[in-house]
């Protein structure tokens, strides 16, 4: 059902029900360089509510054009839209209003990340696989299970195996300190 995200099958429930719509269309573009995001998420919530009534995501399902697109139906109305992907800062929200039967056009901005690559190597520094798991050095939570982002337990900002002892990680911006581990089959 749908086209791969959230909003393209609430799009065709609401259809199916009869509920007047009005459309949005538009793109996602990295604040600062103006380069398209695919495959973040675009959630529209009702003014002042905590939680988002649909998702739709950047470049989704058939969409062969890596440029930021997304779109859907919504109910006429006043709306918030937020940017949000994993190892990105969530955007603030943007209102818009959705009338019966129109359209809307908008480019939304996301947050550019931050970028740590790194190197795990043995006392004679040569590169060993590892796991590499990056926390905010405040203890803050930068990880949006609410938002689509996978649950991790411990609280870690990012998760990552370095089979050949390297790699590149995206976070938001922040002070992180790394545990490199190898397992038990190491120690």
């Amino acid at each position: 059902v749908g086209r791969g995200d959230v909003g393209s099958a609430i799009e065709m429930a609401l259809e199916a029900k009869g509920v007047p719509t009005g459309r949005i269309d538009g793109w996602v573009v990295e604040k600062g360089t103006g380069i398209s995001v695919s495959n973040v998420h675009v959630f529209a919530y009702r003014p002042g509510e905590a939680g988002p009534w649909l998702e739709w995501t950047t470049d989704v399902g058939e969409d062969a054009h890596p440029d930021g697109s997304f779109g859907g139906a919504l109910p006429p109305g006043d709306w918030e839209l937020v940017v949000h992907g994993e190892g990105r800062p969530t955007s603030k929200r943007v209102p818009v209003t959705v009338r019966e039967g129109g359209e809307i056009t908008v480019v939304l901005e996301s947050p550019q990340p931050g970028s740590v690559e790194y190197d795990v190597v043995d006392t004679s520094g040569y590169r060993i696989p590892a796991k590499v798991t990056f926390f905010r050095a405040d203890g803050a939570t930068t990880r949006r299970p609410d938002l689509g982002d996978g649950y991790i337990g411990g609280n870690p900002a990012q998760v990552a195996f370095a089979a050949h002892g390297h790699g590149q990680v995206v976070l938001p911006p922040g002070d992180y300190y790394a545990v490199a581990s190898r397992g038990p089959e190491y120690e």
